[in-house]
């Protein structure tokens, strides 16, 4: 397993729903990169990052990323095709996710 990985979704922050292809995520042990068309770049240090959950959607499945970095919205999501194969390689990174 790399030390990084990068998906293309879509994503949700604050009331800004961006659908796929028109974001990225990209994760490594320390941060996790959510870069939204339109919207702008959020860099969330693990530190930041209370938890990863399971977000569903009308028609689709997300990342919710709780955090507590104050300069962005509090609700942000990442729309991905393959939640389970997303889980699995942020958890090779250390990362813990909850599947609820």
């Amino acid at each position: 397993m790399s030390e990084s990985l990068h998906w293309r979704g879509g994503a949700l922050v604050g009331a800004f729903n961006a659908t796929w292809p028109f974001a990225t995520l990209k994760a490594t042990r320390e941060t996790i990169t959510l870069s939204v068309v339109l919207s702008g770049i959020y860099v969330f240090d693990h530190r930041n990052i209370q938890g990863l959950a399971r977000h569903n959607g009308i028609l689709s499945t997300g990342l919710q990323i709780l955090h507590t970095e104050q300069k962005y919205p509090s609700f942000v999501v990442f729309w991905t095709l393959n939640f389970r194969k997303l889980k699995s390689e942020l958890e090779a990174l250390g990362f813990r996710v909850e599947d609820s």
